[in-house]
């Protein structure tokens, strides 16, 4: 349980314990194989994708721009549904009609559902403590992700005054890992290669101190 008195020590603990979960995924994601076929490449590409925002959270609460950090969770946030339900979610005809030659006006060949929907699929075909999970950050959070995103309140305030504590930064990245170690299980997942099943747990095991609780 982290502590609302927390303190700069310990908010550097965790950046520090974040980075180190971050080369392990790394590592892990670089020795999964090369996609094969069309799901593996999309989830290949979109694992990829949110795992530049996972580290990029970290690359600016170093430097303090908190507005920006706060924005880039829900572009995690959804970009490991989208992982997943890529992985696991999406039907074969889907995933076959999501092809350069099918791009539309908006420059998407077929638009994936929202997240609500993506969300109850994944109920059917994940274990429910995944999107039970997934269900109560968006709960706790989609409200304020939303306002930084759109510029509403929530932005206009941060940037007036940043009331953001080593608690509320300590949380972020916790909630970050936990986002992470989805993301890298719908690679896994997609790449189907016996022996690996059990190595995000794992990673789980090893970095338990900077996971959600």
């Amino acid at each position: 349980m982290v502590s609302k008195l927390a303190t700069e020590d310990e908010l550097k603990s965790m950046l520090e314990q974040s980075w180190a979960l971050d080369e392990d995924l790394t590592q892990l994601m670089a020795a999964l194989p090369d996609p094969v076929n069309r799901r593996q490449t999309i989830v290949r590409g979109m694992a990829s994708t949110s795992h530049s925002h996972y580290r990029s959270q970290r690359a600016l609460m170093e430097i303090g721009t908190t507005p920006t950090i706060l924005a880039l969770v829900r572009l995690h946030y959804e970009s490991v549904i989208r992982s997943l339900w890529y992985a696991t979610g999406a039907t074969d005809d889907w995933i076959d009609r999501m092809t350069l030659e099918n791009s539309k006006e908006n420059g998407e060949p077929v638009m994936g559902p929202p997240v609500d929907a993506m969300l109850k699929r994944l109920d059917e075909v994940l274990p429910p403590h995944v999107s039970a999970s997934l269900r109560v950050l968006k709960d706790a959070s989609w409200k304020p992700m939303n306002s930084f995103v759109h510029g509403g309140l929530h932005a206009i305030l941060t940037g007036l005054f940043d009331a953001y504590t080593p608690y509320h930064c300590i949380c972020v990245l916790k909630n970050a890992n936990g986002l992470a170690l989805m993301n890298t299980q719908s690679l896994v997942i997609v790449c189907n290669q016996k022996g690996t099943r059990g190595l995000i747990a794992a990673l789980q095991q090893r970095h338990m101190s900077c996971l959600p609780e």
